[in-house]
C-alpha cells in the first residue's frame, strides 16, 4: 500500500512537472509555433518601462484567449504600439518609435518567423510619422494616419506598403481610422488642432464612404470623398470601432467629464450616443479606452478601473463586464482581436 501511494505521488509529480515544462516552452517559443488556432488578442504592455528614469517602453504581446497564455512578441526596446491583425491572423501591423511624439513608423510582424519589417512608405518618408494601421476586411488595403507634408491625414496603402492614397485632404488633423466590417466605410477622429499630441480642442467622430476611392488606389488618381460628423459636442471622441453588422460604432469619449473617458455606442448613420461604462454614480471616474467590437457582439477594451490599465470585455448594453488581464504592475492597452481559423 505504501509503495503504491508513493508511485501515485511520483506519477502526479511527473505530470505536474510536464505541465509546467510545456507552459514554459510555450511562453518562450515563437508565437506562430506555440499558439493553436483559436481566438487571440494582441495588445501592448509597458511592463519593461522604468518610469523613475523616464524610460517608456512598450512591447507587443499575444494572448491565447482560451488558455489565458500570453507571450511577448517584440524585443526592440522602444515603443511598439497599437497592434492590428491581418484577416488571416498571420501578420500583426503596428507602429514603432523611440519617442512616438517625434518618431513613428509602420511595421508588419510575421507571426510564423517572429520578425518585424518596416513598411516601404515609412522607409521612403523619413521626415514624417505613420501610425495606427487598420486593415480592410478583405486584407487588400491598410488605412493609417500620417503627417506627410506636415498635416495629419488618413491614407490608404497596400499590404506591401508600396502605394499611397489620400482619404482626407482638409486642413486639420485626422486620426484613428477604423474599417466597417462590410469594407465600404472608414470611421475616424478629426480636429482642427494641427498637432494631435498637444490637442485640447474638440475631436469629432466622422465617417467617410471609401468605396469610390478603392479602384483609384492603384492609379493614384484623386477622388473627393464626402464625410459626415457623428458627434458635435465639445469633447474628445476617439478610437472608433464598428459593430459586426456595420450598423453601430463604439468609441471613447470624455463628453461626460473632461479628461475622463467612457465608452459610447452610436448608430453609424447618426443619432444620440449612449454611454455604456458610466460609473460616476458609483463615485468611480476610471478611463475606458480603445474599444474593439468583437464578432460575437461583445466589446473588448482597456480600463484603469483597477488602478493600471487592464483588458476587459463588456456587452453593448453595459452588462456582463469581465476582466481579462491582472497585471497590476503594468498597463495593458490597445487590444486587437483575431477570431481564429
Amino acid at each position: 500500500m505504501l509503495r503504491s501511494s508513493r508511485v501515485r505521488l511520483l506519477t502526479l509529480a511527473i505530470a505536474s512537472l510536464a505541465v509546467i515544462f510545456s507552459l514554459a516552452i510555450g511562453i518562450a517559443s515563437a508565437a506562430g509555433s506555440v499558439m493553436p488556432f483559436g481566438p487571440r488578442i494582441a495588445y501592448m504592455s509597458d511592463a519593461e518601462s522604468n518610469w523613475a528614469e523616464g524610460q517608456e517602453i512598450w512591447h507587443l504581446y499575444l494572448m491565447q484567449v482560451d488558455r489565458r497564455l500570453s507571450i511577448q512578441l517584440t524585443d526592440w526596446r522602444g515603443q511598439n504600439r497599437y497592434p492590428t491583425f491581418s484577416p488571416d491572423g498571420e501578420t500583426i501591423y503596428f507602429h514603432r518609435g523611440q519617442e512616438i511624439q517625434f518618431d513613428a513608423d509602420l511595421y508588419a510582424y510575421d507571426l510564423e518567423s517572429g520578425r518585424a519589417r518596416p513598411f516601404q512608405i515609412s522607409r521612403r518618408s523619413q521626415d514624417s510619422r505613420e501610425a495606427m494601421a487598420a486593415v480592410s476586411p478583405d486584407g487588400q488595403y491598410i488605412a493609417f494616419h500620417a503627417d506627410i507634408g506636415g498635416a495629419w491625414n488618413i491614407y490608404l496603402t497596400d499590404p506591401a506598403g508600396e502605394l499611397l492614397y489620400n482619404v482626407t485632404r482638409d486642413m486639420g488633423t485626422f486620426l484613428f481610422p477604423a474599417w466597417s466590417p462590410d469594407g465600404t466605410r472608414l470611421a475616424y477622429s478629426q480636429t482642427q488642432n494641427l498637432d494631435p499630441y498637444t490637442s485640447t480642442n474638440m475631436i469629432a467622430l466622422a465617417v467617410t464612404n471609401v468605396t469610390d476611392a478603392l479602384p483609384s488606389l492603384d492609379t493614384g488618381s484623386a477622388v473627393t470623398l464626402p464625410s459626415f460628423a457623428l458627434t458635435d459636442e465639445a469633447a474628445s471622441n476617439i478610437s472608433p470601432s464598428w459593430s459586426p453588422d456595420s450598423q453601430q460604432i463604439v468609441y471613447a469619449s470624455d463628453a461626460a467629464s473632461a479628461g475622463i473617458y467612457d465608452l459610447y455606442v452610436v448608430d453609424a448613420d447618426g443619432g444620440e450616443p449612449v454611454n455604456i461604462t458610466d460609473d460616476s454614480v458609483l463615485g468611480s471616474f476610471s478611463n475606458d479606452i480603445n474599444p474593439v467590437w468583437l464578432p460575437d457582439g461583445r466589446i473588448l477594451f482597456a480600463s484603469d478601473r483597477a488602478g493600471s490599465l487592464d483588458l476587459y470585455v463588456i456587452n453593448p448594453d453595459g452588462s456582463g463586464r469581465r476582466r481579462l488581464t491582472f497585471d497590476n504592475d503594468a498597463n495593458e492597452d490597445a487590444p486587437a482581436w483575431w477570431s481564429g481559423g
